[in-house]
């Protein structure tokens, strides 16, 4: 950001595929002065049943057709553009969790009151994890991620059965299944469909409590062996 010279910084991953228009609808929103974050829309790819399975769950929404621009309150670093002095005054946070950060910022330029806007038709495509490995590894790291959260919140002291109530609740209960019920019917998923859909999401979340177990006995162990 500090080597650039537009006015625009925009944030790309390398495993994101934008749509036709993508950055056309990711910039417009910059004609108004007051606009210092626009986030743009990310989805699973849905080629496969695996890629439906993924997409059921994971906390990607669903494609979104519309042309709108709305409050951005899903914040994604991966397809996400700043007005750059904007972006040099206030850079991304340093915090311990893998994702997040940009999350953090644009609530706090949001905070100061700057507008932070979501345009539904800067769309990109997400692959679904390459491979048992990778889905296992997302796992771990989103449930790293949600133990440093947590214990921010809670503090050191958190009795252990507050911690054991929470992982249950949040990893192999409602959550996965709650999305899967309300995406089913638009991804069309069929009862065997679904019931993939269950089983990869049990996989990923108990690779998430793998994660969020082996963080709270050693923070350094999933950012040193299970990184992504």
């Amino acid at each position: 950001a500090r080597a650039a010279r537009g006015a625009i910084v925009v944030f790309l991953d390398s495993d994101v595929i934008p749509e036709e228009g993508w950055l056309a609808a990711l910039l417009e929103p910059f004609a108004d002065p007051a606009v210092a974050v626009v986030g743009g829309t990310t989805y699973v790819e849905v080629r496969s049943s695996y890629d439906r399975a993924f997409a059921a769950f994971w906390f990607f929404p669903l494609r979104d057709a519309t042309d709108t621009t709305g409050e951005l309150t899903e914040v994604f670093a991966n397809n996400l553009a700043f007005r750059r002095d904007a972006f040099l005054a206030q850079p991304f946070p340093e915090q311990a969790e893998f994702r997040g950060a940009a999350g953090t910022l644009a609530a706090a330029m949001r905070a100061d009151g700057r507008r932070v806007l979501r345009r539904s038709a800067a769309r990109c495509v997400h692959p679904a994890p390459n491979g048992l490995m990778h889905l296992l590894r997302r796992g771990a790291c989103e449930g790293h991620d949600q133990f440093v959260r947590r214990r921010r919140e809670l503090g050191d002291a958190t009795p252990p059965w507050r911690w054991s109530r929470y992982v249950v609740l949040q990893w192999l209960d409602g959550r996965a299944r709650a999305r899967i019920r309300e995406r089913a019917p638009a991804l069309r998923l069929d009862r065997a469909q679904r019931a993939l859909a269950h089983a990869v999401a049990t996989v990923y979340s108990v690779a998430a409590l793998a994660g969020h177990l082996l963080t709270r006995l050693d923070r350094r162990l999933v950012p040193r062996y299970l990184s992504i």
